[in-house]
């Protein structure tokens, strides 16, 4: 059925542009929920962040605060400046003090050279010895120093006190104390002879007899003119020609006048001033009894200075935060109010500029789909590929939800990390608590070691008074539990409470231990008693020996202790007497070489040497756990910062630095605990040790049942560090976890939505080149497979419509492209027109089968088409075994161009003529022959036909004419191409011809000029 194209109109069909109001709703909607959620999440993490690290703050200004509260006193000051200046200073007076002994031992026979090099090298030991005074004096003013050397007598060069017999007294009673021969005295505690006298003179001396018995104390007192004095003394030992410990010398410092009100704080500054360096803290005072003298540290205003002064001294004690300043105020005494600050303002401001950045974040992800639309818009749509709009549209669906995650992640780890270090300190806590609960532990430790020292000692001989026969036997069985506990005196005691042997370990003080005999033998009386085993000789005195315990202890634990001694069992137990506490064992042993006689061991230790022994043996109890290898490190010292080192030798496998020396690390471990050993508060810090790199946490802590000893713990951050790292990468893949499943969600759009339009747009491509056979094929049933199956229905349709444009010339086609089909009629053009002819086709004809003749004509009329589409030629018909072919100029090219290419096909014609016949021939076919004519001229060009059957084609007189030439080939000699004078003409320059004789031909009136062309002359 034919359609009648004249019934349909041009028709367009347009979808029209998405309202850009309708883009901002879209995006407002998409992104105003998510943004608030995050926003408000992110913001309360601020927060709650800033508030963590305000907390921080508070606790470290807290933790100044309370050091300098107790470090700022002038006492604790005084004493720190005077146990700086011993440990210098002691090291030249044991030289010198050897050197002069080498001197008087030496005098007679040593030669000249050599006593005078000694007396050179002894006046710079003195030199130097006078520089630390000078320094010293410079740094306590007022200080005066009473000197004594080898002799025990009072140096010539130290200063001089009033009333001099006071400082004279003093100094002899400390030097009593001292004890320089360490031969036993005839009567105990000779060196308190003068405490009566000098007590009357110094005011509120309380605890002066302690002061003249131990070294490195500070004694605050006044005297009789109503002048607060601070007392200081130290003496150093040095062994002599012989080996044997003798006093060297030493000093008693005496400051007289009153020191400045804020010299205490202002030495503290002084001395360690760089342990706050950077951690933004800084110190203040502000003095109440100088109409409020005040320096303020650096946080408060400059500007409003006095008003901050009169807030603050209104305050009580406390922590307190105004204008972004955190403060702590402290009451020192004598109306010094000590400040540490902080400032807060950088906190507020890293607050508001994680917000601000969080706000630039969330804008620039607002405005960047915006940017994007704006860009990226064409002829009021979107520009940008399928492809690109999915993906993007996923990316940035995917970016909210990464934001959260990396936000949630960090707020996570930032949460763990808090976690992860409190867990880390109860860890150390239990340590602590097991510290706090086991001292228990440790009296039967040493009740077994005591023992064992007692069942060894039990194994000598012994002489028929009951003695040692060997003694050295008995000190090398002491030497060997030596490494174990530090006994400072072992007494034995035989059953009438009469002293058999007494030991003194080698840097105790033999002489303490006569002074302490009437004790300890009082002790072994009443346990004695209290078995049944105390003998008497000669009269039974009924002396209540508790009394002279409790003279001596001055009613300490009294209950306690009558209680042990009334034990049968071996005990050990605490008791306190010249205002320290001192460890006692009491046991009773039995010997196989002496039968019948019970011995009672009395063994005495200091307290620093029980707990160290304590804490010794709980470190090595503790760290042996495999729980703790390489993750928890104890170490441990003595409450007095004055010493050489800040830790004892602990049993630590594979300790982390050396601990046991001055070195950077120690120092630095060590001065952090200072303040738990000065005042008893935990410290709890992050350090890095220099060896190794390593990154600790520090925890210092004296325990409850520690006084002399304190404990720092460090965790190995490492471990924190790992678990902090494995989250860090759940983190990482739950996020790459999440791109890989929206990567798969694109995959999978892209295999339902784009790839099924690339496919279509390379059917398109397909189409475009030609090829109108090509077929998509989708699965499924959508919009998107629908769309394919019309395009394959068009398709076909096109390649029906191609296959009949094979019917028809390419003008013909040209004509419809150009919409020329829909007018009847033609116009005159210029042209130039070819035919050429099988000769001899009916004799073909009928001497070949239909299908040969056919197969022929397919084949030649191929080979003939090929050569005129090379030459821009259009074969209008084939006419039987003849072709029409027009060679017509678009408008404004030169005519004469198209007829030199109709002469150029025609000798192609000739020569793809040639190889057409060679084939056939080498089939086995015969050869056929050709001519060709060609004439150029106006014709007329058009419609000619029928609205219903129209045929595009051209008609006149040069189509005429070039038909006949054809016809005239025949009389040809060399190419049987004929061209008209006209044709010959445009071409007459690029052309050989040859004249044929003219000839009238059928339709023309007059004779028509014919000419044979040779060859070109021009061949391009």
């Amino acid at each position: 059925m034919a359609t009648n194209t004249e019934n349909f109109q041009k028709k367009t069909l347009r979808l029209p542009p998405l309202r850009l109001w309708k883009w901002l709703a879209a995006i407002f909607l998409l992104l105003s929920i998510p943004f608030a959620i995050l926003f408000r999440q992110a913001t309360t993490a601020f927060t709650v962040t800033a508030t963590m690290t305000r907390n921080e703050i508070a606790q470290e200004v807290e933790k100044l605060a309370s050091r300098l509260a107790f470090e700022s006193r002038k006492s604790v000051q005084v004493k720190e400046l005077l146990r700086d200046f011993t440990q210098k200073y002691n090291e030249p007076l044991k030289s010198a003090a050897f050197f002069r002994q080498m001197l008087e031992e030496f005098a007679a026979g040593c030669h000249p050279h050599l006593a005078a090099g000694l007396r050179i090298h002894e006046s710079a030991l003195t030199a130097m010895q006078n520089h630390y005074e000078s320094r010293l004096k410079k740094l306590l003013p007022g200080v005066k120093l009473v000197k004594w050397g080898l002799d025990m007598r009072e140096r010539p060069d130290s200063d001089q006190l009033k009333p001099k017999w006071v400082y004279q007294k003093l100094a002899e009673s400390v030097i009593r104390s001292v004890n320089p021969t360490g031969e036993q005295r005839g009567t105990a505690f000779d060196y308190l002879e003068h405490v009566p006298m000098l007590n009357r003179y110094f005011t509120e001396a309380s605890g002066l007899g302690n002061f003249l018995k131990y070294s490195g104390e500070l004694l605050e007192c006044g005297n009789p003119a109503g002048n607060k004095l601070m007392m200081f003394w130290d003496s150093e030992k040095t062994f002599d020609i012989n080996s044997s410990r003798r006093t060297a010398g030493g000093f008693l410092a005496v400051i007289e006048t009153e020191l400045p009100e804020l010299f205490g704080l202002q030495t503290l500054i002084r001395r360690k001033s760089h342990e706050w360096e950077g951690s933004g803290l800084s110190i203040g005072w502000i003095s109440e009894t100088q109409a409020l003298r005040h320096h303020l540290p650096h946080p408060f205003p400059a500007a409003d200075e006095k008003s901050w002064a009169e807030h603050i001294v209104s305050q009580p004690d406390g922590l307190y935060e105004r204008s972004g300043v955190m403060f702590s105020v402290k009451r020192a005494g004598e109306g010094l109010v000590i400040l540490t600050a902080a400032s807060t303002r950088s906190l507020i401001m890293q607050y508001e500029r994680k917000v601000f950045f969080l706000t630039l974040f969330f804008l620039f992800i607002a405005f960047m789909p915006l940017l994007i639309i704006f860009s990226g818009r064409r002829n009021d749509g979107m520009a940008f590929s399928i492809r690109f709009q999915i993906a993007g549209l996923f990316v940035f669906a995917l970016l909210l939800p990464a934001v959260a995650i990396f936000q949630l992640g960090f707020e996570l780890l930032q949460d763990r990390q808090k976690s992860f270090e409190t867990d880390a300190y109860k860890e150390i806590d239990q340590i602590r608590k097991d510290l706090d609960e086991n001292m228990s532990y440790a009296f039967r430790q040493l009740e077994k070691i005591a023992d064992a020292i007692g069942s060894d000692l039990m194994d000598l001989d012994f002489d028929v008074k009951g003695r040692f026969a060997r003694p050295d036997k008995a000190d090398e069985i002491l030497k060997r539990h030596g490494d174990k506990v530090t006994i400072l005196h072992t007494y034995l005691f035989n059953s009438y409470a009469e002293l058999v042997s007494m030991f003194s370990f080698q840097d105790s003080d033999t002489g303490e231990g006569s002074n302490l005999l009437p004790l300890v033998q009082s002790l072994a009386k009443i346990k004695l008693r209290a078995s049944g085993k105390l003998q008497t000789r000669g009269k039974v005195l009924d002396v209540s020996l508790m009394d002279l315990v409790v003279e001596a202890t001055g009613g300490s634990n009294l209950e306690e202790i009558r209680a042990i001694l009334n034990a049968r069992e071996n005990r050990a137990f605490e008791m306190k007497f010249s205002g320290r506490s001192s460890i006692f064992y009491i046991g009773q042993f039995a010997s196989r070489n002496f039968p019948g006689e019970t011995f009672s061991m009395v063994m005495l230790l200091r307290d620093a040497h029980f707990e160290r022994m304590y804490l010794r043996m709980m470190i090595e109890k503790i760290c042996s756990q495999p729980k703790f290898k390489n993750r928890i490190q104890l170490y441990f010292g003595e409450n007095d910062c004055g010493t050489s080192h800040y830790f004892y030798d602990a049993p630590l496998a594979d300790p982390w630095f050396d601990y046991t020396s001055d070195s950077p690390d120690s120092l630095k471990v060590g001065r952090l605990s200072e303040t738990t050993r000065l005042n008893g508060n935990s410290v709890k810090e992050k350090i890095t040790l220099e060896t190794g790199g390593r990154k600790c946490l520090f925890y210092s802590f004296r325990p409850i049942s520690v006084e002399q000893q304190a404990v720092v713990a460090l965790f190995n951050y490492a471990e924190i560090e790992q678990e902090l790292r494995f989250l860090w990468q759940f983190i990482l893949v739950s996020l790459l976890v999440s791109i890989v499943m929206v990567m798969v969600l694109a995959r999978i759009m892209a295999r339902s939505l784009i790839e099924p339009v690339v496919l279509l747009r390379q059917g398109v491509e397909e189409v475009e080149s030609g090829n109108y056979q090509t077929e998509v094929l989708l699965p499924g049933q959508d919009e998107i497979v629908e769309l394919a199956q019309a395009f394959n229905k068009m398709n076909q349709g096109l390649d029906e419509r191609e296959r009949m444009t094979r019917y028809l010339s390419r003008s013909a086609v040209d004509a419809v492209v150009k919409g020329e089909d829909r007018q009847m009629g033609g116009k005159k053009v210029p042209a130039t027109i070819l035919f050429s002819d099988i000769r001899s086709f009916t004799t073909i004809s009928e001497s070949n089968s239909a299908e040969d003749v056919v197969a022929l004509l397919n084949e030649y009329f191929a080979a003939m088409n090929e050569v005129v589409e090379k030459f821009g030629g259009d074969i209008d018909k084939f006419i039987g075994d003849a072709i029409m072919a027009q060679f017509i100029p678009p408008v404004g090219e030169n005519p004469a161009d198209y007829a030199l290419n109709a002469v150029k096909c025609a000798l192609e014609m000739m020569t793809a003529l040639e190889k057409f016949n060679q084939q056939r021939l080498d089939r086995g076919l015969f050869a056929i022959k050709i001519g060709v004519g060609i004439n150029s001229g106006d014709v007329i060009a058009g419609n000619i036909g029928s609205p219903g059957r129209m045929d595009r084609t051209v008609i006149g007189d040069t189509v005429n004419v070039a038909s006949r030439l054809e016809g005239m080939s025949k009389l040809g000699r060399h190419t049987n191409v004929i061209v008209s004078r006209s044709t010959l003409d445009l071409v007459e320059q690029a052309v050989e011809v040859e004249q044929l004789s003219e000839t009238a031909v059928k339709g023309k009136t007059s004779a028509v000029e014919m000419l044979e062309v040779i060859c070109l002359k021009v061949y391009n």
